[in-house]
């Protein structure tokens, strides 16, 4: 292992974690999403107001309960959209006067659920901007009535992943932005976005240096690693995108510990391996120079005539050393 390689396995996997972190986010997202749409579909004043045509009975019934999603849960930029058999909007309930309006040319995912009949969760660009929709069919006894909708934001994934040292943006192609009426004022990023969330859910600083940075899948800027994830709308389309980022420090200090980490195992191997030769150094000493010095010494002294035919050498193997050392014993 090099210490570069370490370094880039380290941004490699920092890489990883960020985009992991991201998708679970999302996909906790989804899983309210469709939940609550599934839950209102069943519900008590959705169902009779669709098949009674009442708007008032309906709203008095769900403005408590978008009162109880801000007060009791962290979605606070959560609403809720009724919509007809013949995909009208019935009732918008974060704005009640608007009704009527068809929506049949542009809310695929509308029209994707009065098909289907089943309910399905998706990015769908709104005025808005990015809009989280779960969306669920109306169905009672057999007969469909309509669909209801739970409208959600991304400003709650940003505020999450500050509390575990992570900044984000989310950053919109400003080619939608006639879709996306509401967001022609937001601050602009890296020339072709504009940001598509709240300003008190994102570090400025972090807004700042991201700013005027050129776009790409990874991003080393001053004091930031950042990575880009699309974000894709229901029909499959890169509509804006997710930039999270960690600090340079905090990366850097990862690095530094697998490089301390991989020293102190090459300084153990390296001892080990000293402690090895010096094993097999006393191995090789015991068994084969020692009985070989033994050896020369007898030999030197029986061809000077001064050797003891009566002593004995010490056989320590059978190996060739040992059968020359039998063999003098014999003579």
């Amino acid at each position: 292992f090099s210490i570069e390689k370490i370094k880039k396995e380290v941004y490699q996997n920092t890489k990883s974690n960020l985009i992991d972190i991201f998708n679970l986010k999302m996909q906790s997202k989804k899983d309210v999403g469709i939940s609550n749409a599934v839950s209102l579909a069943n519900n008590f004043y959705v169902i009779n107001a669709l098949k009674t045509g009442d708007r008032k009975f309906v709203l008095e019934g769900l403005k408590e309960l978008g009162k109880e999603y801000k007060r009791e849960t962290k979605f606070k930029n959560i609403k809720i959209h009724i919509h007809t058999k013949d995909i009208h909007s019935f009732l918008r309930v974060f704005k009640p006067t608007k009704f009527g309006d068809d929506l049949s040319g542009f809310r695929k995912t509308v029209i994707a659920v009065k098909n289907r009949k089943k309910a399905l969760v998706a990015i769908e660009l709104g005025r808005a901007g990015l809009v989280l929709r779960g969306v669920a069919p109306v169905i009672k006894n057999g007969k469909y009535l309509g669909s209801v909708e739970f409208m959600q934001g991304l400003n709650s994934i940003s505020r999450d992943l500050m509390k575990k040292n992570i900044q984000s943006l989310i950053i919109f192609k400003k080619q939608y932005l006639h879709i996306a009426k509401f967001l022609k004022s937001a601050p602009e990023i890296m020339g072709n976005y504009v940001m598509a969330l709240n300003k008190g859910a994102y570090d400025k600083d972090f807004y700042d240096e991201m700013k005027n940075q050129q776009f790409g899948k990874e991003i080393i800027s001053n004091h930031f690693y950042s990575v880009t994830i699309p974000i894709k709308d229901f029909s499959g389309k890169v509509v804006a995108y997710a930039i999270l980022g960690k600090h340079l420090v905090d990366v850097q200090k990862v690095v530094d510990e697998s490089e301390s980490a991989l020293i102190k195992q090459l300084v153990i191997m390296f001892m080990v391996d000293i402690l090895m030769l010096l094993i097999l150094i006393t191995i090789i000493h015991k068994a084969v120079i020692k009985p070989l010095e033994e050896l020369n010494n007898k030999v030197k002294d029986l061809a000077t005539g001064e050797g003891d035919l009566t002593t004995r050498l010490k056989v320590r193997s059978g190996d060739e050393i040992g059968q020359i050392a039998q063999h003098i014993n014999i003579f």
